[in-house]
């Protein structure tokens, strides 16, 4: 599977990350994986990245300043992503694994009841990481995730759908073809992410560093295509064990977001203690794209959990 994103532009911005005050090692089902810690607070924070796949540089770039908040901010480079082993086992490459993971890393780290946060793949293990270890945390936010992909893949479909008759069936024949390496089928996910993705004419260098690396092995078999999923991920719905999620929880959704905010009402709707925020005019990425709301959106739900 060809790599879409290495076709992304950061408009000549340079890469600079805030250096992490601890780098460590823990071992996890299948090999060891890298940890970035910031910060010595006493409240914990612990950030999951987008995927499946990609490392952790553009949370960390996101975040990482929430140390300056007195927090302890945690992220971890996912097995086979980033600067974490890279084994070469599809055995691995499963969300119950990677819940086991994140368990791994807090136990390690000795991270106690943390506020746990993921975007996008991250929100969806998030959210199986909250389904299998509810003693493990104390509030949950999904920024940009789904619960329940066969009904992702219809809001995916409709979203599609929007360019016309035509578009559809270009698209559709490369995929059962799996042409997906196409000239055809590539601008097609280029015009899809510029307008679901992110919406700004040049993307957060850290963003398009992430999605160059890419490991596409590990997306290929969970996830499949931006807008078609066929990898194992594809019948994966959590939506009938979110009512036990009894802590508190922020889902927030952009006003064009390709994980649509249909699906954050989905989530929102069987949620006990959760809340929800659309940032209008934004996509997937309202930390970049609206900054000036995104940050005090989030700053304030961590303070009212802190402790």
């Amino acid at each position: 599977m060809s790599n879409i994103f290495s076709l992304l532009s950061a408009g000549g911005q340079k890469l600079s990350l805030r250096e992490p005050d601890e780098v460590r090692k823990v071992a996890v089902e299948g090999g060891s994986v890298v940890t970035y810690s910031y910060g010595k607070g006493d409240e914990t924070l612990l950030l999951l990245q987008g995927g499946p796949g990609c490392p952790s540089m553009y949370v960390r770039d996101m975040h990482a300043n929430a140390a300056d908040l007195g927090y302890r901010v945690v992220f971890f480079d996912q097995l086979g992503t980033g600067a974490s082993d890279k084994p070469d086992d599809p055995s691995l490459w499963t969300i119950e694994r990677y819940a086991r993971e994140v368990e791994a890393v807090r136990q390690a780290l000795g991270l106690g009841k943390m506020q746990l946060w993921g975007h996008s793949w991250g929100a969806m293990l998030a959210i199986e990481y909250a389904c299998t270890f509810p003693e493990g945390f104390k509030s949950l936010t999904l920024a940009h995730g789904i619960a329940n992909v066969p009904f992702h893949q219809r809001e995916a479909d409709r979203l599609v759908a929007n360019f016309g008759p035509e578009f559809v069936r270009m698209r559709r024949r490369h995929e059962l073809k799996r042409d997906f390496s196409h000239p055809e089928y590539q601008a097609s996910e280029l015009i899809m992410l510029y307008r679901h993705a992110c919406r700004l004419r040049h993307w957060p260098a850290a963003v398009v560093e992430d999605l160059k690396y890419i490991n596409v092995q590990i997306r290929d078999a969970m996830l499949g295509q931006e807008y078609y999923v066929y990898g194992n991920l594809r019948h994966w719905n959590r939506i009938p064990d979110m009512h036990k999620i009894t802590q508190p929880c922020l889902i927030m959704t952009g006003e064009h977001d390709a994980l649509t905010p249909n699906e954050s009402e989905e989530m929102l709707s069987v949620m006990p203690n959760a809340r929800l925020h659309l940032f209008d005019n934004a996509s997937h990425f309202p930390a970049y794209e609206c900054r000036d709301e995104y940050y005090p959106v989030m700053e304030k739900f961590w303070a009212e959990n802190r402790g």
